[in-house]
């Protein structure tokens, strides 16, 4: 592509891509409220300091939080407010909103602050060893020993300060994730669709696995087991007839993308999962074995596949399932899988496994 025809496309990209940053929202001033406005957020610190107001071909107007007492773009709130101890107001964004309480985000050269706020009253910095918002909600729910925030501990952090928010208002001890690693055993059907063999088998397996959060209804899930695969064909008229056999022995790791459906209540906590699989071929065998029968002589002839050990190969898996909480900290697990190769053999698996945390 030449010169003078990139300037016109990179041109169109860059009006494009700031069409696509700006964002319907609103914005409210002391006494104006302005909805539906395109809206662009200042980059990095800035944008604790200045909100934009796109107006087309009319350029933009630049807002302080001296002039806005609030605004929000998307899910995105942010308050115009004095940090403690100072009278400059900042653009403060808002993880947690209700009638009663507010805790605020914000961040500049030191790090991330955060900030909880009663009503009216004055901010006060959550910290490590000063956490008003923890004290705050656990005096709410200091007569109730089963709720789930008389297990949680609520750090100075985004995702745990918004967690308990939830935590308080829906009761839902499911919200709560923590690594998990355990045992499993499972059984299924597993097949190898090759030329020159075409067969199932059943198949016993055994394996460990661990859980690891990623963000709130999703985690990482990776495991590890044996797999053993033995597969025998008969094919051929009774005058030449052709036995192939076929046997592996491989370590699975399968990584998967895990979604829980953690806003159900109760025990059971249905899942969706899937990701790709790492395995290592341990040992590869196979063998033909053609019998010629004729009217008075029976000639055998044995002919082997290529062998291989210590190599690598990929696969994909996805599954569904549920897991039945048995107590806080201990669940079992009853899923539906199904692995394919994505070698040569093409062989595949579909099993049921049951684990158990520990």
């Amino acid at each position: 592509m030449n010169t003078r025809k990139m300037i016109p496309l990179v041109f169109i990209l860059f009006l494009l891509a700031g069409k696509l940053h700006a964002q319907d929202g609103y914005i409210l001033k002391t006494d104006t409220l302005l909805t539906g406005v395109r809206l662009e957020l200042a980059k990095g610190l800035e944008k604790y300091h200045k909100v934009f107001l796109s107006q087309g071909k009319r350029g933009t107007i630049t807002y302080t939080p001296d002039e806005v007492t609030e605004f929000g773009t998307g899910n995105e709130v942010f308050v115009g407010l004095p940090l403690p101890g100072s009278t400059t107001k900042v653009f403060l964004y808002q993880l947690v909103k209700n009638d009663a309480v507010a805790v605020y985000q914000y961040a500049d050269e030191a790090g991330k602050h955060f900030f909880f706020r009663q009503g009216e009253g004055p901010l006060q910095e959550i910290t490590k060893t000063n956490n008003p918002y923890a004290e705050y909600l656990m005096g709410l729910h200091a007569q109730e020993p089963n709720h789930p925030l008389q297990t949680y501990t609520i750090e100075p952090t985004a995702s745990s300060l918004c967690l308990a928010g939830d935590l308080s208002r829906t009761g839902n001890p499911n919200l709560i994730t923590r690594f998990r690693f355990g045992v499993w055993v499972g059984g299924g059907v597993g097949r190898l669709s090759q030329e020159l063999i075409s067969s199932s088998e059943s198949e016993l397996l055994v394996g460990i696995f661990a859980n690891l959060p990623i963000y709130r209804q999703f985690s990482l899930q990776t495991e590890l087991f044996y797999w053993q695969e033995a597969y025998v064909d008969t094919k051929g008229p009774q005058t030449q007839i052709e036995d192939v056999a076929f046997n592996r022995k491989s370590l699975v790791l399968p990584v998967m993308v895990r979604y829980s459906f953690l806003q159900s209540r109760g025990k059971f906590i249905p899942y969706l999962q899937a990701g790709p699989n790492l395995l290592f071929g341990l040992k590869k065998k196979g063998e033909v074995q053609k019998v010629r029968i004729e009217e008075y002589s029976v000639d055998t002839n044995y002919y082997l596949f290529a062998e291989q050990s210590g190599y690598l190969y990929a696969g994909f898996s996805a599954g569904a399932g549920t897991e039945y909480k048995i107590n806080s900290r201990h669940s079992f697990f009853l899923d539906v899988r199904y692995l394919a190769t994505l070698d040569t053999e093409k062989s595949s698996l579909t099993y049921v496994t049951l684990s158990f945390n520990f």
